[in-house]
């Protein structure tokens, strides 16, 4: 994570664990992340890594938000319909939650140019991985 961001969580966390006590930590904490650290490090992976300009970044990033929040949605409430008893339902959940996401994710979303992008650079490290 970036300095600025850490020095901005600590002094939104101080602020707030005073007003609204630990719940104001992990708030700070969201708060940062999402309009901080994650639009400031994206934006630099894109630009150097993938050669996407900021601005295609960020109506991406606006793009996406909704994307994830409908999966996130989706998944909470398919596994409402499971029971709550024992560690194997949980674990069936946790794997429901991540296959209805991920393919609600990949048919509102997928493909665009940094998921090819994304693909080919995998690749190429596994290829200089499998050579050595």
């Amino acid at each position: 994570m970036l300095p600025s961001a850490d020095l901005f969580i600590w002094i939104r966390q101080t602020t707030l664990v005073q007003i609204i006590g630990v719940e104001g930590v992990v708030l700070s904490t969201i708060v940062t992340l999402l309009f901080i650290a994650f639009p400031r490090e994206g934006g630099v992976l894109l630009r150097h890594v993938f050669r996407v300009g900021y601005g295609a970044f960020v109506a991406r990033f606006l793009c996406y938000t909704p994307v994830t929040i409908l999966a996130c949605f989706a998944a909470y409430h398919i596994c409402e319909l499971l029971p709550e008893v024992g560690l194997a339902v949980f674990l069936i959940k946790g794997v429901v939650s991540a296959a209805v996401a991920g393919v609600i994710f990949a048919v509102l979303s997928l493909p665009p140019p940094e998921f090819r992008g994304a693909i080919l650079f995998c690749r190429k490290a596994l290829q200089r991985v499998t050579k050595k």
